[in-house]
């Protein structure tokens, strides 16, 4: 990782903030930075929903994650999704945010980064 921090391109505020809202959910940082270890990634539902301890509340983070989180991430170019398949893999875009996600994750101990 350079000391540089990432290039963002022409419009460097809208990027910034799309990628600090991309981080900005604990279930999105965790497919990120899954992505970042393993492209691509199958089985994504599962995997980012392990850690819910009820059926309903399973059911629920099911439904964002189709409805809000994994569109939003689509959006942005940092993930391409086959539905179908249950399949996500790097987007377009993933680079852009690729540095930002380590520089966050390298200071999750940090009493302003989420847990």
């Amino acid at each position: 990782m350079s000391d540089r921090p990432p290039e963002f391109g022409k419009n460097h505020r809208d990027t910034v903030d799309t990628a600090l809202e991309a981080l900005s959910h604990a279930r999105r940082f965790q497919l990120l930075q899954s992505l970042r270890e393993e492209n691509p990634q199958e089985g994504v539902i599962a995997s980012v929903t392990n850690s819910v301890e009820s059926s309903r509340d399973l059911e629920s983070a099911q439904i964002e994650m189709y409805h809000l989180h994994l569109p939003k991430l689509e959006k942005a170019g940092y993930i391409e999704w086959e539905q179908e398949y249950d399949q996500v893999s790097k987007g377009p875009e993933f680079d852009r945010i690729e540095e930002l996600l380590g520089r966050v994750d390298g200071n999750r101990n940090d009493s302003l980064v989420f847990r």
